[in-house]
Parts: C-alpha cells; structure tokens; sequence
C-alpha cells in the first residue's frame, strides 16, 4: 500500500479513551486498530476492532483486564462513507464481548465520524449502542480515539 489514498487497503492502529454515556460506566483507555477496503472513490468497508482496559464490572468493582485477560472488546463492521475527504462518516453493527465484565457477547449498532488531520493521521469519534440481553440492559458509550492510518 503506497498510502491511505493509493491502494485498495486502509490500515490504522491507535488509542483513546471511552466515556460511559447514561449508564454511568467509567471512563477507559482503548487500543483500536482499522483493517479498511475501498470498494470505490466515495465508499470503504473497515473492520474496527477496540480493546477497552481497566473495565468495571456489574458492581462497579475494578477488575483491571489486561488485553490478555478478560478485558472488554468491540468488533464492529461498518460502511465508511467519503473516505479520502477531511470528514469521513462511518456506520455498521457487530459484536460486543464481556460488556459491564459479565462476560457475555451481546450485539450493538455503532456510528462515527473520522476527522482525517493528515494523509496519516485521523482523530475518530464513535458512539455504540449495545444491547445486553442476558440482563436486559442498554449500554450507550462514546470513544474518543486518535490513530495512524497506512
């Protein structure tokens, strides 16, 4: 790949944080990575895995998850629109795993924005909606995220 613009495949790696919104969960570090195919000049499809450390659990006891361990993980796929401009919209669905540190992998809607600062660098702002149907429960959370794209 001769860079984001050339080439077929859009690949990133970065990190952020991720508020809580509503449901009052904590605020996260996150490691995210972006594996991104163009399909023509306005539309891309990524797959946008994120790790989420340091979780709390359903009573709010910290239980530190490593990435290794038993940390909380999103695995969403979505329809990227306009990709090579500043202002890149994104939307899609996929899965959550161990959500609230329960353990159980639920799905969830997601949508976004990629803020593309230079050829190589993007800011990323998400919001997901995750839908837990073990305790039905809805969880709302916002990420923040800053990552190398090549």
């Amino acid at each position: 790949v001769e860079g984001p613009y050339k080439g077929r495949g859009i690949f990133g790696v970065g990190g952020g944080i991720r508020a809580g919104i509503y449901t009052g969960d904590p605020t996260n570090a996150v490691l995210t990575t972006r594996f991104g195919y163009k399909l023509d000049q306005n539309f891309s499809l990524s797959l946008r895995p994120t790790n989420i450390f340091s979780n709390y659990d359903n009573n709010n006891n910290n239980n530190y998850n490593s990435f290794l361990s038993n940390g909380e993980f999103r695995l969403p796929l979505t329809l990227d629109l306009f990709h090579s401009t500043f202002l890149s919209p994104y939307f899609g669905g996929g899965l959550a795993t161990n959500t609230d540190g329960l353990g159980y992998t639920d799905g969830m809607l997601t949508g976004g924005l990629d803020v593309n600062i230079t050829k190589y660098l993007t800011v990323g702002l998400n919001v997901n909606y995750i839908y837990q149907s073990n305790i039905d429960d809805t969880d709302w959370e916002a990420l923040g995220m800053l990552y190398l794209r090549f």
